[in-house]
């Protein structure tokens, strides 16, 4: 006797046996109509499901122990020898216009059927093959798989395997806390009275599950719900302490600021060669270190000796000329130690660096200013490029990982002069000077191109600040 022959006597079988068809549908909530729609089976107590190609012929007879009570004495499936597992039902068999439900085995897809919703079943968490998703081309697909890791991560390559093929894709998950492989069918549950509610819900989870995207696609941090935006307001306007802002010791520019620099903002100071950039920058930094902010110089052009050196030449009042040349009595060299001890914050070179790296560190290591001295002395092809740099430390300060608050506040140390050097690399291209910076949308807001009580003497400078 043929194969085809014994999947018919079998359905027969079961068809004709009332008892059966009652026990299944209490053991599984199983109808009637789904077995006769996929040729279920009656092999003594096990249901046989005949798995077939896309062209209809036979792949494969699984015969399925329904009853979870005899599961401890033999196996749940058990696959003729030598056999290939297929999807089933194939897909080529579905109303092309209805949402396809891929679930995790072949019970699942009996379950799906019978609550009304067109299902395929992947022939295990380790069954699914990547070939496969050309046949859901241009369909919309929900993936309701097991709740445990297994199922999880079938779900979400099957998912990656879909996008670009089929025209929607979408995961369910049933019950996100659990981990013990519930499955559809236990959603579902025994009997037939509820079907129409579950399939209710099940579509509505899967109206409001968000469209797949492959995990190189994703954003980096998950999008923010109304919930969470409500909630972050709330807890600032709740909370007890003030928002952070960090006093710069210029009265005029800090009040301009509403107080200083805060997270999240981007300030850019720009000057002439050897007009005081970094001293300004070295002012700020003492200034908001000791206000309890954790600064970090991230730095270009100099070596750490350089510039501790133009750092202590401001802090002592002794010539940088002497510092660096070591011209002091012992009663300066004594001075200057002190002074180094009272430092408090660090520096890093990162002239083999790039800008994502400045950010990523910043963000990584809780900076809360980051301080970069020299934004040109980057690698940069042309202005493009340097106000994408610009939108690198932006997106840093932005927000923090979780996306709620924000994040580090960055300050960019620029070159006011138009060509002022060449890049070895690109010696083509002159360096372009601060105009190219104009470009990039952070830089907007409160410029001063004025002098100010207090400030440096440096008319040549002004400042900008973004957020």
């Amino acid at each position: 006797m043929t194969d085809t022959s014994l999947i018919r006597q079998a359905h027969d079988r079961l068809l004709a046996d009332p008892a059966a068809i009652s026990r299944l549908a209490d053991l599984k909530g199983w109808t009637r109509d789904a077995i006769e729609q996929l040729g279920l089976g009656l092999d003594g107590d096990r249901v046989v499901i005949p798995v077939a190609h896309a062209d209809g012929t036979l792949a494969a007879i699984l015969r399925y122990q329904p009853n979870p009570d005899k599961r401890a004495e033999q196996p749940k499936s058990i696959a003729t020898p030598g056999a290939k597992r297929e999807l089933f039902p194939p897909p080529e068999t579905i109303d092309p216009a209805a949402t396809v439900w891929l679930v995790e085995g072949e019970p699942d897809a009996v379950t799906a059927t019978s609550v009304g919703l067109p299902a395929v079943a992947i022939p295990g968490s380790n069954g699914w093959k990547p070939d496969w998703a050309i046949r859901f081309a241009g369909r919309d697909v929900v993936i309701c798989t097991d709740c445990d890791n297994p199922g999880r991560s079938l779900a979400a390559r099957v998912a990656d395997d879909l996008t670009g093929t089929a025209r929607s894709t979408r995961i369910i998950d049933l019950s996100p806390p659990r981990d013990d492989g519930y499955d559809l069918s236990d959603f579902v549950g025994g009997g037939n009275d509820h079907h129409d509610q579950a399939r209710e819900v099940l579509e509505r989870l899967a109206t409001q599950a968000p469209l797949h995207i492959p995990e190189k696609d994703r954003p980096p941090r998950p999008r923010l719900t109304i919930a969470d935006w409500r909630k972050s307001l709330i807890d600032h306007l709740d909370g007890d302490e003030q928002e952070a802002a960090w006093p710069i010791p210029f009265t005029e520019l800090n009040e301009a600021a509403d107080g200083g620099i805060r997270p999240g903002e981007v300030w850019v100071i720009a000057g002439y060669t050897s007009h005081g950039k970094s001293i300004y920058a070295d002012m700020l930094a003492d200034s908001v270190s000791a206000a309890g902010a954790r600064v970090h110089l991230y730095l270009t052009e100099m070596t750490i000796v350089q510039r501790g050196l133009r750092l202590l030449a401001r802090r002592t009042g002794l010539p940088f000329r002497n510092l660096r040349r070591r011209w002091l009595t012992p009663e300066q060299i004594e001075r200057a130690k002190q002074e180094i001890t009272l430092m408090n914050y660090g520096a890093t070179v990162v002239s083999e660096w790039t800008p994502q790296h400045v950010a990523t560190d910043a963000r990584a290591t809780g900076t809360q200013v980051a301080i970069i001295d020299l934004l040109h002395g980057f690698h940069y092809s042309d202005e493009r490029e340097l106000s994408a740099y610009i939108d690198t430390f932006a997106s840093a300060a932005s927000s923090d990982a979780g996306g709620t608050k924000a994040g580090t506040a960055v300050i960019l140390i620029c070159h006011l002069n138009d060509a002022q050097m060449r890049d070895a690399r690109s010696p083509s291209r002159p360096k372009p000077g601060m105009h190219s910076l104009k470009i990039s949308s952070v830089i907007r807001r409160s410029t001063v191109a004025r002098p100010l009580p207090g400030w440096l003497p440096v008319s040549t400078s002004f400042v900008t600040r973004g957020t």
